[in-house]
């Protein structure tokens, strides 16, 4: 097998695409690229990104009067080329940064940067334009000499690279939440800084999501979802709903937050949130007789829990792990008990029912004695209140009706919150943040 390096045009590639060059349907996938593959390739071409190589085999053959021609076969290369000719041709619409953010995720600073051929087709753009996009250089291998089996070997070779799984995408992606992600829960040779995914059951995940080279790929995808959760809940202090955690979620979480304080006040709560609970969980495995292990949901309820009772820096400390993992690990088994064996959930909704359940089944295993001995806000701490906030709902900013009022606790007296007027705010009955969990009936609401 022999190769040339050679470099063309994009207007060279696509005068003979589909003359000079072809595609052998005997090992070659027809089109396959969706319409945002197509799109951001083009988008790639004109922000000057550097292309993967093209590699075409040169077959020589011989016309009918005997003289020998030649013609090229695509062996890697054939999707980026439809993609261009589409585009060439007026088939393909350009995705607009400032108009399609949700499909095309950028990092802020290349989403600020002038965008001429954004939403437009080939006709549409500017003459110069035009000219960038057919002039723009593209580094072709030729290969000769090799018969067919060494090609297809080389597609082959081509082909069969190690993909990388969705959370290692992730992890290219530019900003901070990669960096900080990873220096928690380990990357490669850097072991993680907080061994509490290590208390997942990862039964079950497929052999192509692990990876020998880096074996901590899933305790990544881990900590992207509890930060997620624990973001939303920050940010949703009020919040009766959690977030959902899908693959998509994740992506936007790293899309959109490439600013992230990684040194800052929220990253280090979130640390000492993840560390807390490595505690808990090290200490509820010294309880448990059975054998069994923890599932993520359980290891996110308990994240949630601690993100609540440690609003307030002074609301825990070492001597209270003990008190935290016995209660834990009898909310757990109870919720097991009555729900049986729970296996993956991402949905929102899924995650909050199941919080809740563990929420409940927690808090009565709980000292009583570490509680406010006063229950309800007094009528002149109400009134304070009520003066305070103006009459207004503090989750949907609305008027208050005397008949439709609640004082709510900031930080849940069953966490350890006071009843004082700092801790307290005016709601409506129907806003009442904790107000599913106000229902159940061994408790009262306030």
């Amino acid at each position: 097998m022999e190769t040339i390096d050679k470099i063309y045009t994009v207007a060279q590639l696509l005068e003979h695409w589909s003359g000079g060059i072809k595609v052998n349907p005997e090992y070659q996938r027809g089109a396959v690229w969706t319409e945002i593959q197509k799109q951001m390739l083009i988008d790639s071409i004109f922000r000057g990104y550097p292309l993967p190589l093209f590699y075409f085999h040169r077959i020589a053959s011989t016309n009918l009067d005997g003289n020998e021609s030649y013609f090229f076969e695509v062996i890697d290369g054939q999707q980026r080329l439809r993609a261009m000719s589409e585009f060439k041709n007026n088939r393909l619409r350009l995705l607009d940064p400032a108009k399609d953010s949700k499909k095309m995720r950028l990092p802020s600073k290349v989403k600020s940067q002038p965008c001429p051929w954004g939403g437009k087709a080939f006709n549409e753009l500017d003459p110069s334009l035009q000219d960038r996009f057919l002039t723009t250089n593209l580094h072709v291998q030729i290969i000769s000499a090799a018969n067919a089996e060494e090609v297809r070997d080389l597609f082959i070779r081509l082909q069969s690279g190690t993909s990388l799984s969705r959370q290692q995408v992730r992890d290219a992606w530019p900003g901070n939440i990669g960096p900080f992600i990873e220096s928690i829960a380990g990357k490669g040779t850097m072991t993680p800084k907080i061994r509490v995914f290590q208390f997942i059951d990862n039964r079950g995940n497929r052999e192509d999501d692990l990876d020998g080279t880096d074996p901590y790929v899933n305790y990544r995808q881990s900590c992207a979802q509890a930060l997620l959760l624990f973001l939303h809940k920050v940010n949703n202090p009020s919040g009766q709903f959690l977030c959902s955690i899908t693959a998509k979620d994740l992506d936007n979480l790293y899309h959109e937050h490439t600013d992230f304080d990684r040194h800052g006040a929220t990253a280090k709560r979130f640390e000492l949130v993840l560390d807390l609970s490595r505690q808990v969980l090290q200490k509820s495995n010294q309880l448990r007789d059975d054998g069994t292990v923890f599932k993520k949901l359980e290891i996110h309820s308990l994240m949630l829990l601690l993100e609540e009772m440690t609003r307030d820096p002074a609301n825990l400390v070492e001597k209270d792990i003990p008190r935290i993992a016995n209660a834990f690990e009898k909310a757990r088994k109870a919720v097991r008990d009555s729900r049986g064996n729970v296996g993956k959930a991402t949905g929102a909704s899924v995650i909050e029912d199941y919080y809740q359940a563990i929420y409940w089944a927690f808090i009565p295993h709980l000292l009583i004695d570490r509680l406010d001995p006063v229950r309800f806000f007094t009528t002149d701490q109400r009134n304070e209140i009520r003066t305070r906030d103006r009459g207004v709902c503090q989750i949907c900013l609305e008027p208050v009706e005397p008949a439709d009022e609640e004082f709510d606790h900031l930080k849940p007296w069953l966490l350890g919150g006071r009843t004082v007027v700092d801790n307290g705010r005016l709601v409506h009955a129907r806003c009442h943040p904790r107000g599913r969990r106000a229902i159940q009936p061994h408790l009262e609401s306030n």
